[in-house]
């Protein structure tokens, strides 16, 4: 490109940023993007490991291997919280197992929570978000949390057969989709939180053969990758499960220092309390989980 005197005089005047200000626009150079606002999780430990919380502005995403390893319940709390402070707070539930008594037990008020589960494709959820995002204003923050990424169809497989053989459906669609919705996520003041599964991959010799569906594409956007994994079962003398300790390994972090650990424990039917913590009365147990959510601040 051939850059004309008049602009090469303007350039040695008034210098090169005024210079592509003037030529490309206001837009061009963005303002300082550090995270303002970050959303507790219901776990001190886990937001200390994070480095403040979820981050609103930023993509999170939280997997494990198997099932019951406190997933869902983790974005409930974060739902909670979220609440509390004032957010809108959106559940795209894709698995259909959304269950508004369970979730008012664990302290959502599903009054003010919007579910969306009809069904949809991966392309219809992507519109969703774009236009909650959009739509938002960047002062008021927005919580939108998917359930999930693997249970989530493509337009492709709905309108296929039963046994037609789909290879990368869910990689095709996500790999454009969060290079668009990205930044709109950033520029709005969006916490988008992906729930995924771990699927194991064939013919994997040495190493992890565990992977999230999605593709690379979603490893590389995800600012924040949570990996849960259930350590043991809680139960009383009885026998009965009350509820399951779970470890949290921070896989990515992008607001943060990568590799940190925290244990918490999930109560069914009350929430995620940190080691250590008694669960009483309901009276107690607010108190505690108020405690708990004023958000870490990372050191350093």
């Amino acid at each position: 490109m051939k850059i004309p005197a008049a602009q090469r005089k303007l350039i040695r005047d008034k210098g090169m940023q005024s210079a592509l200000i003037e030529h490309f626009g206001k837009g061009l150079f963005c303002k300082e993007s550090d995270v303002e606002t970050w959303i507790p999780t219901g776990s001190v430990k886990l937001d200390k490991a994070i480095g403040g919380g979820i981050p609103v502005g930023r993509i999170t995403e939280i997997f494990s291997a198997e099932e019951s390893h406190g997933k869902s319940t983790l974005a409930a709390s974060i739902v909670k919280q979220a609440q509390a402070m004032g957010a809108l707070c959106v559940l795209i539930d894709s698995e259909q197992s959304f269950l508004a008594s369970y979730w008012k037990k664990l302290g959502v008020d599903t009054k003010k929570l919007v579910v969306i589960n009809d069904q949809f494709t991966m392309e219809t959820v992507f519109e969703i978000v774009d236009y909650i995002t959009s739509a938002s204003k960047p002062s008021e923050p927005v919580l939108v949390v998917w359930d999930s990424i693997a249970g989530t169809l493509t337009n492709r497989e709905l309108k296929g057969e039963y046994d037609d053989e789909h290879y990368a459906t869910q990689a095709r669609v996500l790999s454009p989709a969060l290079r668009k919705i990205a930044p709109v996520v950033s520029r709005k003041g969006c916490a988008l939180v992906l729930i995924n599964q771990s699927r194991m991959k064939i013919g994997v010799m040495f190493g992890n053969p565990n992977q999230t569906p999605g593709g690379k594409a979603l490893k590389f956007w995800c600012h924040l990758r949570i990996a849960l994994k259930r350590k043991k079962w809680r139960k009383v003398k009885s026998g009965k499960v009350t509820g399951i300790d779970v470890q949290a390994e921070i896989v990515k972090n992008k607001v943060g220092c990568p590799g940190g650990k925290a244990e918490f424990k999930i109560v069914f039917g009350r929430g995620v309390y940190d080691q250590g913590m008694k669960v009483g009365k309901q009276a107690s147990i607010e108190s505690e989980t108020s405690a708990e959510a004023k958000p870490a601040v990372a050191e350093g």
